[in-house]
Parts: C-alpha cells; sequence; structure tokens
C-alpha cells in the first residue's frame, strides 16, 4: 500500500514511492513538482483522494502503449 504509517494521507516520500510502484514515475524533478502542485496547501501531505484526482487529472504521468 502507498500510505506505509497509515496516517491517510501520503507524506513526499510515499507519493514519490507511489508513483514508482504504480509505473508511473517520470523524473525525480517532475515527481518532485507534482507531489508540490498536489500539496497545495504546504503541509508536506496528500491525501489518497488528491493523489487519485492527481493522477486522474495528468494524463503525461500514465505510461505510454510503447513504455
Amino acid at each position: 500500500m502507498l500510505d506505509k504509517d497509515d496516517s491517510h494521507k501520503l507524506e513526499e516520500g510515499e507519493f514519490l514511492e507511489g508513483l514508482k510502484q504504480l509505473g508511473l514515475s517520470k523524473s525525480d524533478a517532475e515527481d518532485k513538482a507534482a507531489f508540490k502542485e498536489v500539496d497545495a496547501d504546504g503541509h508536506g501531505t496528500v491525501s489518497l483522494n488528491e493523489f487519485c484526482d492527481f493522477i486522474l487529472k495528468h494524463p503525461n504521468h500514465l505510461p505510454t502503449p510503447s513504455e
């Protein structure tokens, strides 16, 4: 699971690892920028719903058929 500490929120490391586990990771810089975008309030966490919304709204993070 993505939420390793059962906090019901994803910290940056969990978010980045989640992208990797799901095969959605791009470059480190792009992934970190994505986290900052999702963490709009700057508290350092995102909810699982925010993570899912991000994935649905950003198809450029989805693998292409050739990947």
